[in-house]
């Protein structure tokens, strides 16, 4: 039992790894956000920092899940590195949609 358990704990680490990349991912978009509606130029150049962060966390948890993604673990990689997947899209996509203008420092 404790073998099967010690087997378990990569996985364990790598779920916990995604879960943590998603709620990081959640809170660089709400900074960004925020900062992009009160128009501070520090807070949007810091809030996409944060953003180029989260979409290196989500990129390291799904290649840490990528390793157990196979028929022993089934149905629950599957899933989480579908939300991360998801979550990459929609960082991504806030990155891209909301670039600052060079010239402002």
């Amino acid at each position: 039992m404790v073998e099967t358990e010690q087997h378990q704990e990569p996985l364990r680490h790598a779920q916990e790894a995604a879960e943590q990349a998603v709620t990081s991912a959640d809170s660089a978009v709400r900074r960004l956000h925020n900062a992009i509606d009160e128009a501070n130029p520090h807070d949007i150049l810091s809030a996409q920092a944060n953003l180029g962060h989260a979409i290196n966390q989500v990129k390291d948890a799904m290649e840490q899940l990528q390793n157990f993604n196979n028929e022993s673990y089934g149905q629950q990689i599957k899933l989480n590195l579908q939300q991360l997947d998801q979550t990459l899209q929609e960082l991504e996509s806030d990155d891209n949609t909301y670039q600052f203008p060079k010239q402002v420092r």
